[in-house]
């Protein structure tokens, strides 16, 4: 036997109730303040076997509980799809970082929960250092920012997955600045990629 206490959000009368359960287990919702007055609670619950106080005996309007816990926990919620996008996203956004102005991430699309690379701005590599496809990318783009072509993170993340022996076309890039944010790659960046989603980036 339980005694709960409820304020109907009608009259605003409170009820105090000796019941064998609170809730309905169909539906996990409360016992309402007509079933209360009938004795008859909703399908599937026991009839309550004593009121202790009820000031609107004609009220028919519905009761809040208080101070207590669903019968059951709520449902959780479906899991996010995990998409190579949300992956690259992920591993990238959301750290803050005081050594570099910028980091990229990069994802391979047929395993982009292991298969995955940063890179940092100002990395120091020339454009003879990088991976065959990068250097015939970058080598036929213009310098458009005040700043070497190859000195982006962007380069730098997707070089090293270049050299893990991922396809280009199954590398995915997010950048995000110090703070976090995500941000879209520079013009000198944008010329070898272009947007799939919001914030993830592939190569041309």
């Amino acid at each position: 036997m339980f005694r709960h206490t409820y304020t109907c959000n009608i009259c605003h009368s409170n009820v105090i109730i000796d019941h064998t359960g609170a809730m309905n287990p169909l539906t996990g919702r409360l016992v309402t303040h007509r079933d209360i007055q009938l004795g008859d609670p909703e399908p599937g619950m026991p009839k309550i076997s004593t009121i202790l106080q009820g000031k609107n005996d004609r009220c028919y309007g519905s009761l809040i509980h208080k101070n207590m816990e669903p019968l059951a926990p709520a449902a959780p919620a479906a899991p996010r799809a995990v998409t190579s996008q949300s992956v690259c996203l992920e591993f990238c956004g959301g750290q803050q970082h005081a050594t570099t102005n910028t980091i990229s991430a990069a994802v391979d699309i047929t395993d982009p929960a292991s298969r995955k690379k940063k890179g940092v701005n100002a990395h120091g590599k020339t454009l003879a250092a990088l991976h065959d496809t990068l250097k015939r990318l970058l080598g036929n783009s213009d310098r458009l920012e005040g700043w070497s072509i190859t000195n982006c993170a962007e380069v730098d993340a997707v070089d090293k997955l270049l050299w893990d022996g991922i396809q280009p076309t199954n590398i995915r890039v997010s950048t995000c600045d110090r703070g976090g944010r995500i941000k879209p790659p520079c013009e000198n960046c944008q010329s070898w990629l272009t947007m799939v989603v919001p914030g993830v980036y592939k190569i041309r």
